[in-house]
């Protein structure tokens, strides 16, 4: 039981709502690559699936990539694609933001749906879309993220 009510639910770049994605190309492979290999394995897989604009992709952004990909443990397309959040949200009445980047490549041409969907929802609910922005819209797009955030934390405070 939580000590206080949960007032709002933001969700960023959420997926798992039963809606179409893009298609993606291949990504490179990084394992049993070393140096400058991998870490070019890092940059293509990043502008394929995280970056709007790859010429944003820093030096930090690749030592995240390169530290996380080897601790990756859940095989995500293995996953069921199910509506599964989709259908919580449904059932719930919690006011919900969602704020999506205009530059997703996981979303695609798709990103019209996500707005569509959460008209839909009996709980208020909201889009943002920020523009110039990717999938890793709170890295490539931090201040503008935070920003978002910040006003709608504290709209609820």
């Amino acid at each position: 039981r939580l000590a206080r009510p949960v007032r709002q639910l933001i969700l960023v770049s959420a997926g798992r709502l039963g809606l179409q994605r893009a298609d993606l190309p291949a990504f490179a492979a990084w394992r049993g690559q070393t140096g400058e290999a991998r870490m070019a394995a890092h940059r293509r897989n990043l502008e394929i699936i995280m970056f709007h604009d790859p010429g944003r992709i820093d030096a930090r952004a690749l030592a995240v990539q390169d530290s996380n990909t080897p601790r990756r443990r859940l095989r995500t397309e293995r996953l069921d694609t199910g509506p599964s959040l989709h259908w919580l949200l449904g059932q719930s009445r919690i006011p919900v933001t969602g704020i999506w980047a205009a530059g997703d490549r996981t979303i695609g041409p798709y990103l019209a749906e996500r707005v569509a969907f959460m008209a839909t929802l009996a709980a208020p609910a909201r889009s943002i879309i920020l523009p110039a922005t990717g999938h890793w819209l709170q890295y490539e797009s931090a201040a503008c993220c935070n920003a978002v955030l910040d006003a709608l934390l504290a709209a609820d405070s």
